[in-house]
């Protein structure tokens, strides 16, 4: 008797996390408000320091935006802020090695 296996079948970019919009869930939206919050502490300042309501208030939404932008994720399943941290990683390995390529016959 022969057995009959069914293939499995694995669908592309399938995510295993519910997501508002393409590339930004709730991990980027909790990451994107902290980040906010640090442009709206830095918007108060600048408001103390200017006093002009108007050019804050822009700050704040250009800040908030970039914020959304920068840790929305691509088709690659990384965001900009992912990027900047594994090249950071990468620039700490070590990037000269020790050994040489000898002839495997001489």
């Amino acid at each position: 008797m022969e057995e009959t296996r069914e293939k499995l079948y694995t669908p592309s970019y399938v995510k295993a996390e519910a997501e508002y919009f393409p590339g930004f869930g709730k991990k980027e939206l909790r990451l994107s408000l902290l980040m906010s919050s640090f442009v709206v502490g830095i918007g108060m300042i600048l408001w103390v320091i200017t006093g002009d309501l108007a050019m804050v208030v822009l700050a704040v939404l250009i800040g908030v935006a970039g914020t959304i932008i920068v840790n929305t994720k691509n088709a690659a399943n990384l965001s900009m802020v992912t990027f900047v941290v594994l090249m950071i990683y990468f620039l700490k390995e070590q990037q000269r090695f020790l050994y040489h390529y000898m002839d495997e016959w001489s």
